[in-house]
């Protein structure tokens, strides 16, 4: 009986988390909709080449994750780029994934 009991709780433990996952899921979804609306990131063959940069700047997408593959920290980066924002670390990165899949940084 005891073991049915802590059976019954584990179960209700699993989709209770179960449940939790699928919301995480959906926040994480709906934050990165609400970052590619943003149009954080732009491509114009005037601006460096056409190469994909931070909206409103020269700071490209390649650069930013060279130097997090680098080792550089996010805050290094924000210290060294004062225009950029969090928010466009993050659409870089999410840009890379979904725009370059194959990206290799060069060599450091």
């Amino acid at each position: 009986m005891l073991c049915e009991r802590g059976f019954a709780r584990v179960i209700s433990v699993v989709r209770c988390f179960r449940v939790l996952t699928i919301c995480a899921v959906f926040v994480v979804w709906c934050i990165i909709q609400a970052i590619m609306e943003m149009n954080l990131i732009e491509t114009n063959p005037a601006v460096m080449m056409g190469k994909p940069v931070i909206a409103g700047t020269r700071i490209t997408v390649e650069l930013i994750l060279e130097k997090l593959a680098a080792g550089e920290t996010v805050e290094q980066i924000l210290d060294a780029h004062p225009r950029l924002t969090r928010q466009a670390i993050s659409a870089a990165l999410l840009y890379a994934v979904q725009n370059l899949p194959t990206y290799s940084p060069k060599a450091v």
